[in-house]
């Protein structure tokens, strides 16, 4: 059994937070994501803030450009079990007045897209080019989570799938 890591270029990065609260921020031309909030529970506000130019490479990160939110199968720090991962409810994630402009998840050679889908199940998922704007990535026992967005404006995102906003649910 081998494990894989891969670098993770982000400009704000929460790990198992509670309760973000981000007011008036601008995230811009970062080599890689602009947030990254994995396993971040509570209700957490996103309001009148901007993530633009945010442009992650395939192959290099995962996830979305702008801004990526994901409860994980098991914990991406110490590969604990679905089970410990019970706090993974609940939660509230409210967008207000935001925008994601100019963002990109973008491949270097598209033609090797196709052979590197994977069907996500358990610990299988590729969150590559997935959601340039905004992606949302519920898997193993996420439920009960609300995303809401208000008055936000997506504009000229790319990414190879969902370039504006990306929504994946499985196992849960």
């Amino acid at each position: 059994d081998t494990q894989s890591t891969s670098t993770l270029l982000v400009a704000l990065y929460f790990y198992q937070c509670e309760y973000v609260t981000l007011i008036n921020v601008t995230v811009t031309n970062s080599s890689g994501m602009g947030v990254l909030m994995y396993d971040t529970t509570g209700e957490n506000s996103i309001s009148h803030s901007i993530f633009s130019y945010n442009v992650a490479q395939y192959l290099k990160i995962p996830g979305g450009g702008g801004f990526s939110i994901e409860f994980t199968y098991t914990a991406p720090m110490d590969g604990s079990s679905p089970s410990s991962l019970q706090r993974n409810t609940g939660s509230m994630y409210e967008f207000v007045n935001c925008t994601f402009s100019g963002n990109a998840y973008v491949a270097e050679n598209v033609s090797t897209v196709p052979k590197l889908i994977i069907i996500p199940y358990e610990y299988n998922h590729d969150a590559c080019g997935k959601g340039g704007g905004l992606a949302l990535f519920f898997k193993g026992n996420a439920s009960g989570n609300n995303v809401s967005l208000s008055n936000c404006t997506f504009e000229n995102n790319r990414a190879i799938w969902g370039g504006g906003l990306h929504a994946e649910f499985h196992d849960a």
